[in-house]
């Protein structure tokens, strides 16, 4: 009698522990976070918030893939500070791009700050954010012997050493 209960608490424990799953993680990143690895899980969020203003002609522009992640709610998004500048027109404020953890694997999310029309002048500013998703991947052929960092980098004419990580 005693193993059948002992035998029945371990199987329904066992039961609940498994259905037990943990909420999707947040994380969120400025311009001082550049260069950071983050790992986290399939599902988990992560917003990118970086100082903009868009009336001096600079913008922030993804030019990074971004292959293992979806970003939401469709693009980034600019939001005046209007906490210290009130609602006046030319205000600084920021860029918010928010990402969502769809796959396994490593995901490169890389921003630079530079006017449209100067597209051979280097940026004002870059942000660089290497996100690892763990778990195993979903996709038909995955090529975990290439690393999308590298391989971005390497597209863009860089050598290994100029990779901010």
């Amino acid at each position: 009698m005693k193993k059948i209960l002992l035998l029945s608490i371990v199987f329904f424990t066992g039961i609940l522990a498994s259905s037990c799953r943990t909420a999707p993680q947040h994380y969120f990143y400025t311009e001082k976070d550049s260069g950071t690895v983050l790992t986290c899980s399939k599902g988990d969020i992560i917003t990118v918030q970086l100082e903009s203003n868009p009336t001096t002609g600079y913008q922030w522009e993804l030019t990074a893939p971004t292959d293992y992640l979806t970003i939401l709610p469709s693009k980034p998004v600019f939001v005046s500070s209007s906490e210290s500048h009130g609602s006046i027109t030319g205000a600084p404020g920021y860029w918010i791009c928010e990402f969502k953890a769809l796959d396994g694997g490593d995901a490169p999310v890389s921003a630079v700050y530079r006017r449209s029309w100067e597209k051979d002048q280097p940026p004002a500013k870059r942000f660089d954010l290497l996100i690892r998703v763990q778990g195993e991947s979903l996709r038909e052929n995955p090529r975990e012997d290439e690393d999308p960092f590298i391989r971005y980098i390497q597209d863009q004419n860089k050598t290994q050493s100029e990779i901010p990580f």
